[in-house]
């Protein structure tokens, strides 16, 4: 089933625009669906102010006295550079992705698949009891535990972002399913994170503009 897309790229009645790609890195593995509502993306810069308790009456043997004088006179001695503030960085891209699966022909193809596919990329490969696997030391398997991989994300053919990480997958288990148990529509949660902040530059190369 590697590389199979279901259901998207076997309806040609919905537009590339309305679909949602989730493709596990170095692999060939990758689930499609329809974008569902809700789907949205968070960029998040961390600001500070360093200069908030800088002025002259945050002093601790003037403080009660500039209380006093403000009281008094409506005096103060903040300024504007108090409130200034300084870039701490900004957070990894935070995306909800909403992914609709639904069977048109066969429900394990079709939406039980790509459930499977979408927990096995966010899985990791770890031991019982120990981080090693000695039998498998001199071979060319990994002897210890694997950290879930990365995915790239692509939504609508206009938005693709590599080096993702699968943080949370909720799925629903009420909806209706065939004789076989198999669900015939699942609207599936996911929070989806870039592993790093995104630069300028990586915002242009998505774009295809370059920096003058």
């Amino acid at each position: 089933m590697a590389g199979a897309l279901f259901p998207g790229n076997n309806d040609k009645s919905i537009n590339n625009a309305l679909k949602v790609w989730i493709k596990k890195t170095d692999e060939t593995t990758m689930v499609c669906g329809l974008i569902g509502p809700g789907t949205s993306r968070q960029i998040t810069a961390k600001y500070s102010e360093p200069f908030a308790q800088s002025s002259l009456g945050s002093l601790p043997f003037l403080e009660k006295g500039s209380a006093l004088t403000q009281l008094g006179t409506g005096a103060t001695s903040l300024t504007t550079l108090n409130t200034a503030q300084i870039w701490d960085g900004n957070e990894p891209y935070s995306f909800m992705v909403a992914i609709i699966f639904y069977a048109t022909n066969n429900a394990w193809t079709e939406v039980m698949w790509p459930l499977q596919e979408l927990e096995k990329m966010m899985a990791p490969q770890v031991g019982n009891a120990s981080p090693f696997d000695i039998t498998k030391l001199f071979s060319s398997e990994n002897a210890t535990g694997r950290v879930p991989g990365t995915v790239s994300l692509n939504i609508g053919r206009t938005l693709i972002i590599k080096d993702c990480v699968i943080e949370s997958m909720s799925t629903p288990l009420d909806k209706e399913r065939d004789r076989e148990g198999n669900l015939l529509r699942a609207e599936v949660q996911l929070q989806i994170k870039t592993r790093r902040m995104q630069s300028l530059n990586d915002v242009l190369k998505r774009s295809g503009a370059t920096i003058q």
